[in-house]
């Protein structure tokens, strides 16, 4: 849930519907700065809503039928699985399925478990890493702040440029529109990475300004999520940013750290094009 919240950064005034099933009180107790982004329990049309349901998961035939999107995530494999069967059996969805689970094959996209996809030639050829690491030297380099090295940063502020890095698929969606492939960012070719990069580069100002206020959005939710407030200073530990605040009234020099996730397009490119030759 955090994730999509912080990827599923798309359009202004955009209103996302998330439906969860399970606990949530400890997940908003957790997350203190939830609201100010995001409507809690009350479906709304200007921001996007996290409904959080106590009754069962299928009570609600037209809501699983109308759902975009279906997630099983249970910590248990073979609820998920039982679930799914349930799904498959007794309703009609047209929603795509996802499900927490190493073992199923076509009917749903699985997502394994952890242990399945942290092996030492995944981790050593990951170009997630990679491209977060260089979104992290931008930022050190725009921030105009005394940020560390990479290998001297919390994992809260590494996962940040994880998450940046995550974005980039839906940059080049914001950027192509219906051209763009529904892929992960590591399987997006240099050649459709170039053209959304060239959207960016030759948008107008006030275009180029909206797709720099999404990225900000983006980062935004990233901190409130953690619980950052603003703060003349970046603090990992006191929980502070400067950049916690409106997009209006960040100065020039922060407005181009928004400006580093757009630049990883490039930069993503020309890594795929150095491991071609």
């Amino acid at each position: 849930l955090d994730r999509g919240l912080e990827l599923n950064v798309l359009y202004k005034d955009q209103n996302i519907r998330y439906h969860v099933f399970g606990q949530g009180d400890d997940y908003c107790l957790n997350r203190k700065l939830l609201s100010d982004f995001v409507s809690i329990n009350e479906e709304s049309n200007e921001r996007d809503s996290i409904i959080f349901h106590k009754d069962a998961w299928n009570n609600d035939e037209d809501l699983l039928r109308n759902a975009d999107r279906i997630i099983l995530a249970s910590d248990s494999e073979w609820e998920n699985i039982d679930i799914l069967h349930t799904i498959q059996k007794f309703f009609s969805i047209k929603g795509d399925l996802y499900i927490y689970n190493s073992n199923v094959r076509s009917v749903a996209t699985s997502f394994g478990q952890a242990r399945d996809i942290l092996t030492p030639a995944f981790v050593l050829h990951n170009r997630l890493t990679d491209m977060a690491l260089c979104r992290h030297e931008m930022f050190r380099f725009y921030s105009g702040e005394d940020i560390g090295m990479w290998e001297d940063i919390s994992s809260l502020a590494k996962d940040m440029n994880y998450s940046a890095t995550d974005h980039i698929s839906i940059k080049v969606r914001i950027a192509l529109g219906n051209e763009a492939p529904h892929s992960p960012f590591d399987e997006i070719s240099s050649e459709i990475l170039r053209k959304a990069a060239a959207v960016y580069h030759s948008a107008d100002e006030k275009e180029k300004a909206r797709f720099l206020a999404l990225e900000h959005e983006r980062c935004l939710r990233f901190y409130k999520i953690h619980n950052y407030r603003f703060g003349e200073k970046t603090d990992d530990n006191a929980r502070t940013s400067p950049l916690v605040c409106s997009f209006e009234e960040l100065s020039e020099q922060k407005k181009m750290v928004a400006e580093t996730g757009w630049m990883l397009l490039d930069e993503l490119a020309s890594h795929k094009e150095a491991r071609r030759k």
